[in-house]
């Protein structure tokens, strides 16, 4: 047996495991709040279009482990 993963808890190897297995979906109706609209009407540098074509193909950006599997599992 290998004693380095003796160690580990099942999230810690969840963590060190992680594969994206989302499945691009199409968004449908997006909104955006008041305060997200007054931001990108200042022109602080942010494309809104990047993030959502992110989040469209199951990147989830810096999100826990377990809130990525279970967007996964929605897709």
């Amino acid at each position: 047996m290998n004693t380095l993963n003796t160690t580990l808890t099942k999230e810690d190897l969840k963590a060190k495991t992680y594969v994206c297995t989302a499945v691009p979906f199409e968004l449908g109706k997006t909104v955006m709040t008041q305060g997200v609209a007054s931001l990108l009407n200042r022109n602080i540098g942010a494309s809104l279009n990047v993030y959502l074509h992110r989040h469209k193909n199951g990147d989830w950006g810096d999100t826990p482990i377990e809130d990525k599997i279970m967007n996964d599992e929605a897709t």
